[in-house]
Order: structure tokens, then C-alpha cells, then sequence
């Protein structure tokens, strides 16, 4: 037993060594949206001692994110991008962007532009396309153009968030209305709003039959 625990802390000790060389001498800005946040190393207890020896002989459960999660985890990293000068770094120069991201409901895709803000050259670009099969979230889309537009790696989070749950004020629905024989989207309010062409209540029916396909407003 006690040799089991040994050597798990050997294996982790490299990693933890493997991990100080890759994140030394980064910036803050760029250890912003780099593939694992510092900030979650150094607080989880993914890497500590206790951890593995009082898991060592019972099964080690990994938490998958909720939704909520994901997006809110997306919406902080953005939200300290937006009044940031972000340094990208080219072949022979370092730039200093900006980012101004572009948001398409409709074609349901987030483009990420890294630009230079006094001349307004695009340094770096990059796109998250949502799929079909796929709810559109405006700010996991954004994280996820960032990403590529920085050429990193994206989290496995963003890729996979999982759907949202029921449905709520703000999300947008694909339901089939049966009167007009197609399908519609509708964004759903609240029981006490007014509706209109492209609104419907949350307990309508277009809510009830409808499928979530857009969350980005809804408050998580």
C-alpha cells in the first residue's frame, strides 16, 4: 500500500515539475487562455498529496462541468479580455491586439479578430462554428474563436459542453408549428410579457415541443 502511494506522488512530482517549466516566465496575459488555467492548478486539489492518498484504493471521480459551468467559465475569461491589450506573438514581432469579436446568430458563428488598435490591422483571426446538432452559445463561441484565432489548444470543455437543461427566459427554440406546416424559432419570455412573431411564453407550446437551440441569453 504504502509503495502504491509512492509511487503515484513520484509520477505526479514530475508532472507538477513538467508543468512549473511550461508556465514559467509567462505573462498573465498569456496564461489567460492557455490549454490549462494556472489559477485552477494552484486551487484544485488535482495535484496534491492528500488527494491521491486518500483516493488510492477507491475509484477517482473527475467532475464534468454543468452548463452553467461552461458558460460562465467562458463569460469571466472574455469579460477580462475586453478592456485588455492582449500580446500575440508573430514570426520575427509581438503585437499588441485588441479583440473584437463578431457574433452571427443566424449562421449561428463567433469570429474572433485580434487587431491592432491604432491602426486597425487584423493580426489574427480565428472562427467557432456551432453545429447542427449542437445549442449556439454566443460566449462558449467566443472562447472557442480566441482560441483559434491564438492557434492554442481548445479546452475539451468548450467542445463538449454538455446541452442545456429544460428551458428558460431568454432561449431560443425550434419547434414545428403545426398551423403553418414549418418549423419556427421563437425566443421565450416570461408568462407576463406581451408576445410577437418571434417570442412565445414559456409555457406555450412552442416551448413545451420546441427544441433549445440557442442559450446565450438566458441568465446562468
Amino acid at each position: 500500500m504504502t509503495k502504491t502511494i509512492q509511487t503515484v506522488n513520484l509520477d505526479f512530482e514530475i508532472v507538477r515539475s513538467q508543468l512549473k517549466q511550461y508556465f514559467q516566465g509567462m505573462t498573465k496575459d498569456q496564461l489567460d487562455f492557455v490549454s490549462m488555467d494556472i489559477d485552477e492548478i494552484q486551487r484544485g486539489k488535482l495535484y496534491s498529496d492528500e488527494f491521491f492518498e486518500k483516493h488510492t484504493t477507491t475509484p477517482m471521480i473527475l467532475h464534468k462541468p454543468s452548463r452553467q459551468e461552461v458558460v460562465n467559465n467562458a463569460k469571466q475569461k472574455i469579460e477580462r479580455l475586453e478592456n485588455r491589450v492582449v500580446k500575440v506573438f508573430g514570426i520575427n514581432e509581438v503585437y499588441n491586439c485588441k479583440s473584437v469579436f463578431i457574433v452571427n446568430k443566424e449562421k449561428r458563428t463567433v469570429v474572433s479578430l485580434l487587431k491592432n488598435p491604432l491602426t486597425g490591422e487584423i493580426i489574427k483571426r480565428g472562427i467557432a462554428k456551432c453545429l447542427p446538432e449542437d445549442c449556439f452559445n454566443a460566449h462558449i463561441g467566443k472562447a472557442i474563436a480566441f482560441y483559434r484565432a491564438l492557434n492554442r489548444d481548445i479546452p475539451n470543455e468548450y467542445l463538449n459542453a454538455p446541452a442545456p437543461e429544460g428551458k428558460e427566459v431568454g432561449d431560443v427554440v425550434n419547434y414545428w408549428n403545426r398551423f403553418m406546416n414549418k418549423y419556427e424559432n421563437k425566443t421565450l419570455v416570461s408568462s407576463d410579457n406581451l408576445v410577437g412573431k418571434y417570442t412565445a411564453h414559456t409555457k406555450s407550446v412552442a416551448s413545451k415541443t420546441g427544441r433549445v437551440i440557442d442559450d446565450s441569453d438566458r441568465k446562468y
